[in-house]
């Protein structure tokens, strides 16, 4: 009879041992779950960085191939792609499908997932398959946009000829060229308007600085800018720019394509930005780097490149017309 008892009536000791297993086993779910979120979920997350790292480098180099070559980008831009995609993943594998370019839009859209290094397009989990979820994956999406900057600063306020920029067009390496500001013909005058050939008697093709600093001018695409004559840069320029570490280095300038007035009240019409590679100048107070002969005029030598410009510094988007080797040109996430 006490058998019978003890039995539907146990005593509390092994009444609550029973309740301490059912609790244990609840709780070890509990950490289960809890697990699978903290390794889990966050190795997923950390995939998902490194995705979107991967989507945002691939969808700026498109467009940076875009903005230098409309006609050819497309054709290589799913192999740049996954080269940018991978290069930001720690395992070295993504999936980047081909990106989406919008020629009228100017835009470039990349999208990336998980690639294991087998292969997969998932990860398998270490806890969250106890909780029946066994694989994961993260997506990832950038947007880029490229365009030509219609109004900026440059340190160099020194306007160059559309004639001279054009001479890049259809050359298949960078053309070296002398940009003359005074003496040994001067800046020519592709119209033909002036009986010399150049723009100004001495062929003066320095603009008046707009500041803050001593040599930098601020202008627009569409802009008259006024010219600053003289042999010699516009006072403050030398010592503030021209100096031995200017060598070697690319700046932005203004192209332009027609001019007015005369004198101190002569104009050029800004018509786009280009980049140029300085490997010398001479000027009446400074000579450095490579001034090839004849060495009796002034001005700079080296070659327009194109470069991309630092959008805190150029403004304005256009998508057209099509640059020329040589135009500078502006990339920018955008989504």
């Amino acid at each position: 009879m006490r058998r019978l008892i003890s039995r539907l009536f146990p005593p509390a000791s092994e009444r609550e041992k029973g309740a301490t297993i059912a609790f244990v086993a609840v709780l070890l779910v509990v950490l289960l779950g809890a697990g699978a979120v903290a390794v889990d979920f966050g190795q997923l997350a950390a995939e998902r960085a490194q995705l979107q790292n991967g989507a945002d480098a691939a969808a700026l180099a498109v467009a940076d191939s875009c903005a230098k070559s409309p006609s050819t980008c497309a054709s290589g831009s799913g192999d740049l792609g996954t080269t940018y995609g991978n290069a930001n993943a720690n395992d070295g594998a993504t999936t980047i499908g081909p990106p989406a370019i919008d020629f009228t839009a100017g835009t470039v859209t990349a999208n990336a997932s998980t690639l294991t290094n087998d292969g997969s397009p998932s990860m398998i989990l270490s806890f969250a398959r106890f909780l029946g979820i066994n694989t994961g994956s993260a997506r990832a999406t950038a947007t880029a946009s490229w365009g030509y900057p219609t109004r900026g600063k440059s340190i160099l306020p020194l306007a160059m000829n559309v004639c001279e920029f054009n001479l890049n067009s259809s050359a298949a390496t960078p053309v070296m060229q002398k940009i003359l500001t005074q003496g040994g013909g001067g800046t020519p005058d592709c119209n033909g308007r002036t009986p010399s050939n150049q723009i100004m008697p001495g062929g003066f093709a320095w603009l008046m600085p707009t500041g803050p600093g001593a040599c930098e001018l601020t202008v627009g695409v569409g802009d008259w800018a006024q010219t600053s004559t003289g042999a010699s840069a516009p006072h403050g320029c030398i010592n503030a720019v021209f100096q031995p570490s200017l060598l070697g280095t690319n700046v932005a300038v203004p192209i332009y394509d027609d001019f007015r007035g005369t004198g101190n009240n002569t104009y050029y019409h800004v018509s786009k930005w280009a980049g140029f590679h300085i490997l010398g100048w001479s000027f009446p107070s400074t000579q450095q780097g490579t001034w090839p002969a004849p060495t009796n005029n002034n001005g700079i030598y080296g070659y327009f490149l194109g470069f991309s410009a630092d959008p805190s510094v150029f403004s304005g988007f256009q998508t057209s017309p099509t640059p020329q080797p040589g135009a500078m040109y502006l990339t920018k996430l955008i989504g």
